[in-house]
């Protein structure tokens, strides 16, 4: 009996050390698997910032390369135009002899703010097309703008009249043209041109002639005067 039981408890002995041994061996197992996690795990986090710096690289230089093209696109528009213009001018020939526009400050005119103008003329043969543009706002209370009008040489009133100019239709509708709240409409002087009696300095003189004082809703009036090509012998 004591020899069965001397046996049976090395078996159990044994038994106990197998199962420690296993244990301690998943143990190392694991403790090795453990310490071999985190080198991969640093290395994988500096992938992904690498990743994503990357990426927010990529996406500044595109905003900066979009930022520097607009402006050079705006300034190739603007050139544009201010090459357009010397071209045309060119294309028309002669320029106006008289392009002047005043400016009202806050779209308000005084009865006492004449607006005066002076043009040189040397050649009396020639006709001279006289145009003349106001433009107003919606604000403009009525419908129409009396305007008195005079030419003066050296020497004494050459024209004198008043104008009865009528800014918008019986149906209420603005005459002049234009997008939005501003609108410019265009008359000639005299239909059939001017011509002057002799060289030297005139002045030509407008003045609204409403009763209201000031007169608001005037934005800008402009005189232009440029000879009339003559006609060519076929």
């Amino acid at each position: 009996r004591v020899r069965a039981a001397t046996r049976t408890a090395s078996v159990a002995a044994k038994t106990v050390i197998a199962l420690v041994a296993q244990s301690q061996k998943k143990r190392l197992h694991l403790l090795a698997r453990a310490q071999k996690l985190p080198p991969e795990i640093p290395r994988i986090q500096r992938a992904a910032r690498s990743l994503a710096a990357t990426a927010v690289a990529e996406a500044e230089t595109a905003r900066v390369e979009t930022t520097r093209k607009i402006p050079a696109r705006v300034k190739a528009e603007h050139l544009l135009a201010f090459l357009a213009l010397p071209l045309i001018m060119v294309a028309c020939g002669e320029g106006p002899l008289v392009q002047d526009v005043t400016s009202f400050s806050k779209d308000t005119w005084y009865q006492d703010s004449v607006i005066s103008v002076d043009v040189e003329v040397s050649d009396t043969q020639a006709v001279y097309r006289v145009t003349f543009q106001i433009r107003h706002s919606n604000s403009y209370p009525y419908s129409n703008l009396y305007l008195f009008r005079e030419i003066r040489s050296d020497r004494q009133t050459e024209y004198q009249d008043t104008v009865d100019i009528r800014l918008a239709n019986d149906r209420g509708a603005w005459n002049g043209s234009g997008v939005g709240a501003l609108k410019t409409l265009e008359l000639p002087y005299k239909q059939a041109g001017l011509r002057f009696p002799k060289p030297g300095i005139y002045r030509f003189r407008f003045q609204h002639g409403m009763r209201d004082e000031p007169l608001v809703g005037i934005r800008d009036f402009a005189l232009m005067i440029e000879k009339e090509e003559e006609p060519t012998a076929e």
